[in-house]
């Protein structure tokens, strides 16, 4: 995917494997890594695996850089699958919720995102789907959280 030499594609992760470049000791501390050094930020299939992924929102807001773009995929269906735990699932309230947390520009938030006309597709599936976030970070530096004094919910179109 990032074969191009216009990109630089850094993979982490917790363990030593395939395509991991980073592998951090604590999975809440991320400080080995400089903040603002990232154009892009890419989370798939992983925030229903971290028990507090509020914690790994806020690294990955943290070391994206001033308009640089995150994509968080996350599952909004699927049965238990624990490696090693297996804490959530997401709806597109939820992928908004974790922009807003740490002041993101929302994009694009979808659960079930599909093709027009892709149910008589094989690979759709009412229950087993994912939520996706595409959001930018509109500052430099560590993340600007909302003000839980001052904040109101307020859905989403």
């Amino acid at each position: 995917m990032f074969s191009d030499s216009n990109y630089e594609y850094d993979g982490l992760d917790m363990e030593e494997g395939p395509n991991v470049d980073i592998v951090i000791e604590r999975p809440y501390d991320w400080s080995t890594i400089k903040t603002d050094s990232y154009d892009i930020v890419i989370s798939g299939q992983a925030f229903e695996h971290i028990e507090f992924f509020w914690i790994t929102m806020s690294e990955m807001t943290r070391i994206l850089k001033k308009d640089g773009l995150m994509c968080i995929i996350a599952p909004n269906g699927f049965r238990e699958h624990r490696f090693p735990v297996d804490c959530y699932r997401f709806f597109s309230d939820g992928m908004i919720a974790l922009a807003r947390y740490v002041s993101l520009e929302i994009l694009h938030a979808h659960t079930n995102c599909a093709p027009i006309n892709s149910i008589e597709k094989e690979w759709f599936s009412e229950k087993n789907a994912d939520s996706i976030l595409v959001a930018r970070k509109e500052y430099e530096g560590s993340p600007r959280f909302i003000d839980v004094k001052t904040y109101q919910c307020i859905p989403a179109n």
